[in-house]
């Protein structure tokens, strides 16, 4: 779990465009959105839910698991290496007598994995991004290396991820890619020479030099990774914890009848077992200020967060993202220690669209097969994701909505003092060195 100041600091961070600062754009001709897409790509999120793909056989889908790792912003930019359409020899140790061009031979030298390689022609505005190379097939003569791409499409100034297949789909209908290639297989070394070459009419050749940039794949340093994840899944106890420290000195001041109707409300919380709840000196200040029991305060919080972004979402008419599906799971897994089951964020799940694997049942019983049964995943649920909620609002303002709900069930904004509907006295002795409250409306 992140402490709070690293979750104002990633709030902080999620204002910038994600391709201003990246060292990609020095690269000649770089286009920004191709930046962007980049930078953008979903990385490999964990063994349990690895990234599939797939590659075309008879036209029908094959999945393909991979992995992939976004390029830091500070990325050091290498000397490119450049390709004339040069023969070469087969490498020592290779029972193979024919020779490639040297671009050929460069994507079979690639190891299979994570990649982090740019194919580039800036003068023909051509821009391939490598990210993950697969043998699949099972023999000499099927299959072949598989490279995931993603491409620049200079005719509508748009990036397109084509995954490990589309070459044999788009750039076919295209043109870019011979007919015969329609949906067979993937995107092949030899079906990435035609891509290039179509597009640089005949490239790469000595007058038409075609570069690569072979960047480090960013698996490490682990601390940056895990900080990283840590950013992605910013959970209610997260937004909590701030709302509680930046509230407590306010609800100290409240008027009385608010503080008792608000106990009464924590009061009738049914909290799991004390010692199971965590423990946060923010959310131990608030209740002491409220006057309330700490376990009973954290659930209720905890459960009035749940339903807030719910209503907030359900009455934004698309205003906001929806909370992806491992989001909750996330939060369905912690506030186990936190609320009853019937507080809990609701968690449904449905087959993953891009596992193609078909049920096989074993032939005796009904069990389906593990190794082939279809992935499940969790399905985005009906919340606003806070990231959405923070974009929207800014970060003060959605902790200001969050307080007017709680005073009134209500998500509407009326331009009303916050410290006038809590019956305090903006000119108090006690808020002084505080922000300026009385500025903050709803």
């Amino acid at each position: 779990m992140q402490n709070l100041l690293s979750f104002e600091n990633y709030i902080g961070a999620h204002s910038m465009p994600l391709f201003e600062a990246s060292n990609l754009a020095k690269i000649q001709g770089m286009p920004k959105e191709m930046v962007s897409a980049i930078h953008q790509k979903e990385e490999h999120r964990s063994e349990k839910y690895k990234s599939l793909g797939k590659v075309l056989m008879g036209g029908a889908p094959v999945t393909l698991e991979y992995t992939s790792f976004r390029p830091s912003h500070d990325i050091e930019i290498p000397a490119p290496i450049t390709f004339t359409g040069r023969k070469v020899p087969p490498p020592e140790g290779v029972d193979r007598t024919a020779w490639y061009t040297d671009f050929a031979q460069y994507l079979q030298d690639l190891p299979n994995g994570p990649l982090s390689v740019l194919i580039a022609r800036p003068e023909d505005d051509i821009f391939l991004y490598l990210y993950y190379k697969k043998k699949w097939g099972g023999g000499p003569n099927k299959g072949g290396q598989q490279y995931a791409i993603i491409v620049w499409d200079r005719e509508v100034k748009k990036a397109h991820d084509f995954g490990f297949y589309l070459l044999t789909v788009d750039a076919v209908e295209q043109a870019r890619v011979r007919q015969v290639h329609h949906k067979k297989g993937g995107n092949t070394n030899a079906k990435v020479q035609e891509y290039v070459s179509s597009l640089a009419e005949g490239a790469p050749r000595r007058n038409k030099p075609v570069l690569a940039y072979e960047f480090e794949v960013t698996q490490a340093p682990r601390e940056t990774r895990q900080a990283r994840k840590a950013a992605a899944q910013i959970m209610s106890i997260d937004l909590i914890r701030v709302f509680a420290n930046r509230y407590a000195k306010i609800i100290d001041e409240a008027k009385p009848e608010l503080k008792s109707r608000l106990r009464n409300e924590i009061s009738e919380m049914r909290t799991p077992y004390p010692e199971r709840v965590p423990k946060y000196s923010e959310i131990q200040n608030f209740a002491r200020s409220l006057g309330s029991d700490y376990e009973a305060t954290t659930s209720f919080l905890y459960k009035k967060m749940r339903d807030f972004r719910s209503d907030l979402f359900k009455a934004g008419g698309g205003a906001y993202r929806p909370t992806s599906g491992f989001d909750l799971e996330d939060e369905k897994n912690f506030s186990s220690n936190l609320v009853q089951w019937r507080d809990q964020y609701e968690l449904e799940t449905d087959w993953d669209p891009k596992d193609t694997r078909r049920y096989s049942w074993e032939q005796r019983g009904r069990d389906i097969s593990s190794e082939k049964a279809k992935r499940v995943l969790p399905k985005p649920g009906e919340y606003a994701a806070i990231d959405s909620m923070i974009k929207t609002h800014s970060l003060d303002n959605t902790l200001h909505k969050f307080m007017f709900y709680l005073m009134t069930g209500r998500i509407d904004s009326p331009a009303v003092n916050v410290l006038a509907l809590l019956g305090i006295d903006a000119d108090s002795e006690d808020l002084q060195g505080l922000p300026d409250f009385e500025t903050w409306t709803l």
